[in-house]
């Protein structure tokens, strides 16, 4: 049985630009991974390639069945839900028992009778989700999965993910949603103009970037401002809590700076970042 999923120099080129340009990496089955980058890096193509919906260069090894939410809908805006699922139960490799699972987990029994265009976004958005998330396929592919989801739907879907996982599938995830995909997925991919710019955990990514943030309680504020503002610039700010971070810098050298300085500091720790801050982050090679 297959373990990896090998992408080996992937290389898509259109009007002679490169959206994906000789990507390799290894993806883990029974692993999620969160796929990020601004709009336009090659995220949507990047996901279409895996599923091999698209031509490309290179070389995909390892691919068994897989499932593609894209951005199309992926149902008839006229057809009822009940329609709608009979059709979906109908195709190749649909597990009819699991599709009407999600229609209950996705609290959209009582829609059933009710056409996708007089739903709410959500609601929608859930619909979209149970073809993909219901196909006995061993690598599943989600485009902005959590979009417009409630609370309760962005919830069961994090539960879903983790069921698949747990149960050996692949899942990729390509989101802007960033507190769901951090609770969900365990590895991170993100590409930047159509490369990789990272690729490993997401602990290990937000690791990197605490080690060089930190934050400070200084004895005397406007002594350590004195010299804080001269030594760290723009990396300086500080906290709801009072407290200052400091961006860029390690505690061992912001603790140098204190130490010649003679500031006096009650406290210095690392920051405790989150997904979000350790991709806002910038390291001061970074600045312009």
């Amino acid at each position: 049985m297959l373990k990896d999923l090998s992408v080996a120099d992937l290389t898509i080129t259109r009007s002679g630009r490169h959206i994906l340009n000789r990507v390799s990496i290894t993806l883990s089955y029974g692993k999620a991974y969160a796929l990020l980058g601004p709009n336009g890096s090659g995220k949507s193509t990047f996901l279409h390639a895996l599923a091999g919906v698209v031509p490309y260069e290179g070389r995909i090894i390892g691919t068994r069945a897989i499932s593609l939410m894209s951005a199309l809908a992926g149902y008839h805006r006229d057809r009822t839900l009940a329609n709608h699922c009979t059709l979906v139960a109908r195709r190749p490799g649909i597990d009819k028992e699991r599709l009407w699972t999600l229609v209950e987990q996705f609290y959209l029994c009582k829609l059933l009778r009710t056409r996708p265009r007089n739903m709410s976004l959500g609601e929608q958005r859930a619909v979209s989700l149970l073809a993909p998330l219901a196909t006995a396929g061993d690598c599943v592919l989600l485009d902005e999965p959590f979009l417009a989801l409630d609370s309760d739907r962005v919830s069961v879907l994090e539960g879903v993910v983790r069921d698949l996982t747990l149960s050996g599938k692949l899942v990729v995830i390509s989101s802007h949603e960033l507190p769901p995909i951090s609770r969900c997925c365990a590895g991170l991919i993100i590409l930047e103009s159509g490369s990789v710019k990272f690729f490993g955990e997401i602990s290990s990514f937000i690791a990197q970037a605490r080690r060089s943030s930190c934050l400070v309680h200084p004895a005397n504020p406007k002594e350590w401002l004195t010299v804080a503002t001269g030594e760290f610039g723009s990396s300086l700010s500080m906290t709801e809590r009072g407290m200052y971070r400091i961006e860029g810098f390690s505690m061992a050298e912001v603790l140098s700076i204190c130490f010649d300085a003679r500031i006096r500091l009650i406290g210095i720790w690392e920051d405790d970042l989150t997904l979000a801050d350790a991709l806002a982050f910038k390291k001061p090679q970074d600045r312009v």
